[in-house]
């Protein structure tokens, strides 16, 4: 059996490319000039090599209304369209706003991102929780040589690449753009000393390998605190979502403290962290 897994891939999605192409079409550009690589993002394409390995099937990509499958990424809202039945494994809702259609699809739900998306969803206390991500791990394998600050951007930032290389020079970080592919990317990630990430995607990642993260809101101001804090909350104690301002605001020794604090945070987060990872393998085997 093949898996018809739908995640966001503005490249087989004419219509949101259309619109990214309007609105964010500096971001896109930018990061397909360090990467060779256009429209797109790491986050959302892992979600094939990950699917395939915990639930042992083929995986082709389709589109929202024909998938039988969604997984990682904040997609909820784009499978409410009237479409075949569809099994939600770790998916969140981006913002919050539970979607108001009345296209009546049916949804199995196996497992879902984090309590927030639960309880906006008006599901149970026994429903699993947690972001197919964290097993990046497990699937895409150990770390690349050893980094030190790694800085993930929001993929919206990369309109504003001076003030992103600025950033970075001010603490001394490495850039990995989330534009590029998973297994470029992830490995980078996991060998970080410490991961700052404006993409949720990154967090994960860095969960998923035990690597200490200060989450940020991207500055471009296009994402909510929602989809971060739905996450965050089911890792463990939950890290504070800073900002940018946050980070260079303090000086070098501060910001070493924040970074030893958050290496203390990554080590007390590893248990649950380790059970959600097994809480999403148990659902994959309900499918």
């Amino acid at each position: 059996m093949t898996i018809k897994l739908y995640w966001w891939n503005l490249r087989r999605s004419p219509r949101s490319l259309a619109g990214e192409i309007l609105y964010n079409r500096r971001s896109w550009l930018r990061g397909a000039m360090q990467t060779h690589r256009l429209f797109l993002n790491f986050g959302d394409e892992m979600s094939k090599d990950i699917v395939a390995a915990t639930f042992g099937q083929k995986v082709e990509w389709s589109s929202a209304e024909k998938a039988n499958l969604v997984a990682v990424g904040s997609v909820l809202e784009r499978i409410e369209r009237a479409g075949t039945p569809v099994s939600v494994w770790g998916t969140g809702l981006r913002s919050g706003e539970v979607p108001t259609s009345s296209a009546g699809r049916e949804m199995r739900i196996l497992a879902v991102r984090g309590r927030s998306t639960a309880d906006r969803l008006g599901l149970g206390s026994d429903i699993p929780l947690g972001d197919p991500g964290l097993l990046a791990r497990e699937v895409f394998g150990a770390a690349g040589p050893r980094l030190g600050i790694v800085y993930v951007p929001h993929f919206s930032e990369l309109a504003q690449w001076g003030r992103v290389v600025r950033f970075c020079e001010l603490i001394g970080a490495t850039i990995v753009l989330p534009t590029d592919s998973p297994r470029r990317v992830i490995p980078l990630i996991g060998a970080a000393e410490v991961v700052i990430s404006a993409s949720l995607h990154g967090i994960i990642v860095a969960d998923s390998y035990g690597v200490p993260t200060v989450p940020l809101l991207p500055f471009s101001g296009l994402e909510s605190p929602f989809k971060y804090h739905d996450y965050m909350a089911v890792a463990g104690p939950e890290s504070s979502l800073r900002t940018h301002a946050d980070i260079l605001s303090v000086n070098a020794r501060e910001r070493e403290e924040s970074f030893a604090a958050a290496a203390v945070l990554a080590e007390e987060r590893s248990t649950s962290v380790a059970s959600a990872k097994n809480a999403l393998v148990a659902a994959a085997r309900q499918y």
